[in-house]
């Protein structure tokens, strides 16, 4: 079984994100997914995550030191 991290952006629809979760669940793609890390808590593709139980996180940009050590808390 593959084990995935994904990382998404912002920008998209999390439709490629669902379909990767469909074909998990359809016993098409042998693999778990630990984590989604994204850009944006806003990203759809963190709500599809999270409404499948999977792990996110959100990365910190460079300048949001507040949100880096939020992070950090999250992925421990």
């Amino acid at each position: 079984m593959k084990r995935l991290i994904i990382l998404i952006s912002h920008a998209g629809t999390g439709s490629n994100l669902h379909a990767i979760i469909d074909a998990i669940h359809a016993k098409k793609l042998n693999a778990e997914i630990l984590t989604v890390i994204s850009d944006s808590h806003d990203a759809m593709g963190v709500t599809i995550a999270r409404n499948a139980g999977i792990n996110t996180a959100i990365a910190a940009h460079q300048s949001d030191r507040s949100e880096e050590r939020r992070v950090g808390k999250e992925c421990r």
